[in-house]
């Protein structure tokens, strides 16, 4: 008998083959009883071929699983208005039998969805301004999933996945004639004045135009911070590319004199300076203010004392857009 032709026939899963293969193996082995190591490989051969049947055996993963593109804080994924949620899929589904729901439905009017592919779920705000789509400004909500089945038929219990936007730290986007124009990103009792609290770092998006000249309330966007001499300060803004936006950090000013003293700062002695050229991207990182600076800039008695720092976006083109700051304090324990 030819071995070789033999062994290199294709395993298949029908029933009846494996008879016939047991079958031929058994003589096989029967005939070379008085060789051992020849039937010794025979049976090795035999126990692969059992194997390798088991193994084209479909096995049932279950029902598919999901993943998205966004971090979870508190239970819920962080999201800003610009942003596409991307839920993916473990294994090809049945998108036909999907249901998506949209919590609160008043106002879901506002967010589209689209599938790519059959393990793709891409959702995005319906509202545009700027050239681009976003979701309702400050407005959370939440995806409730049902019927999500794979193409073998499994199928998982409805999902519920909740969101939480960005803080939008922008008050004049509502208020246009508040006369105040610096957002404040500090608390009395606490790091952030902003509703999320995630530790060190702050996420926080706004508007900024070029578009009006009668006052620099959205050319000289800025953030107001409260710093202690050693604390560490970075900041990393983003936004559109078509955009120049200028990133400056000014200060300390001392928080009783404030106002008359920031409005007339010359730009110039901004203590950080970049841009986001045609990159959308501009940052400092680790700013330590200093006693030294403190000194200088609050008096003597103050050198340990804290002081308003000022992050202003300065951009004097005649566009708009959303813009994120990334803004991370970190602070000696003492």
């Amino acid at each position: 008998m030819n071995y070789e032709v033999f062994l290199s026939v294709p395993v298949k899963t029908h029933m009846a083959l494996y008879c016939i293969i047991d079958s031929m193996l058994n003589r096989i082995r029967d005939s070379l009883l008085s060789t051992r190591a020849l039937s010794l490989v025979v049976l090795l051969l035999g126990s692969g071929f059992f194997l390798a049947s088991c193994a084209t055996e479909e096995v049932d993963r279950g029902a598919p699983e999901i993943s998205l593109n966004l971090s979870e804080l508190d239970g819920k994924y962080r999201f800003g208005v610009t942003d596409t949620v991307l839920i993916e899929f473990s294994e090809p589904i049945d998108t036909a039998a999907l249901a998506v729901e949209f919590l609160p439905t008043i106002g879901s009017d506002g967010i589209s969805k689209f599938f790519q592919g059959d393990r793709k779920l891409l959702i995005h705000g319906a509202h545009k301004n700027f050239g681009r789509t976003h979701f309702e400004i400050g407005k959370s909500f939440a995806i409730v999933l049902s019927h999500l089945t794979d193409l073998a038929g499994n199928r998982r219990g409805q999902i519920q996945l909740d969101f939480a936007p960005y803080t939008w730290s922008d008050v004049d986007f509502f208020d246009r004639d508040r006369e105040d124009e610096v957002d404040t990103l500090f608390g009395t009792s606490s790091r952030w004045r902003l509703p999320i609290d995630a530790g060190d770092t702050l996420w926080t998006e706004g508007k900024l135009d070029g578009l009006t000249q009668r006052s620099p309330l959205d050319l000289r966007d800025a953030k107001l911070i409260r710093l202690l001499p050693m604390d560490t300060l970075s900041v990393l803004l983003d936004g559109p590319r078509a955009m120049n936006i200028k990133l400056e950090l000014l200060g300390p000013y001392p928080e009783a004199s404030f106002d008359s003293l920031f409005y007339d700062t010359n730009p110039k002695l901004a203590i950080q300076v970049d841009s986001t050229r045609n990159l959308g991207r501009a940052q400092f990182n680790g700013f330590v203010p200093g006693l030294a600076r403190h000194r200088a800039e609050l008096g003597v008695g103050n050198a340990e004392a804290p002081g308003l720092y000022v992050i202003r976006l300065n951009m004097f083109q005649q566009l708009a857009g959303f813009y994120r700051l990334r803004v991370v304090l970190k602070r000696e324990s003492h």
